[in-house]
């Protein structure tokens, strides 16, 4: 298990111990990241320091396991939610 720098804040913004960026490949060879910052990971976060040891320990691995279990959920912006359902 590695040890990671705690949560350095600068002000109001704490700064993330890890990040899993995601990227899709384009036709040239290229890759388009997914996102600015990719998924940011904190060892204050027990599910985040197990994915930062997961990915430490194995890299190889750990892409594979993610790759299997991640669940992808897309939503628009734009939508508004569903009124309430007790209603008027």
């Amino acid at each position: 298990m590695a040890v990671l720098p705690s949560n350095v804040t600068n002000g109001d913004f704490k700064k993330a111990d890890a990040f899993i960026n995601l990227s899709l490949p384009r036709t040239d060879g290229s890759k388009c990241k997914l996102g600015d910052t990719g998924i940011k990971l904190y060892v204050d976060k027990a599910d985040h320091i197990a994915l930062i040891n997961m990915f430490q320990d194995n890299p190889e691995s750990a892409v594979e396991l993610f790759r299997k279990h991640l669940i992808i959920d897309y939503r628009e912006a734009n939508v508004a939610p569903a009124a309430l359902a007790f209603g008027e």
